[in-house]
């Protein structure tokens, strides 16, 4: 959608960098005032989760309390189930 319009956005380093590398961005090098990236989530008024989306809803917000309140996140790997 950037590639293809004249408009702005405000991205991190990281998720714009492979555009850059191909030419279809060009950064806007300046400093921008603040903290660093605040990050959010939007969902329709009436979308309702399955329980996979729930799971992952529910960790980002267990991990965001968790930052909140200055401490380390701990990220154990995923329990795979094998069969």
């Amino acid at each position: 959608m950037l590639a293809e319009s004249d408009v702005l956005t405000v991205l991190s380093w990281s998720e714009a960098l492979c555009e850059q590398r191909i030419g279809l961005l060009a950064p806007l090098n300046f400093a921008v005032p603040g903290p660093g990236p605040v990050m959010g989530l939007t969902m329709r008024k009436d979308w309702e989760p399955n329980s996979i989306q729930a799971a992952f809803l529910d960790a980002l917000r267990r991990a965001s309390r968790e930052l909140s309140r200055g401490r380390k996140l701990e990220v154990a790997p995923p329990d795979l189930a094998t069969g």
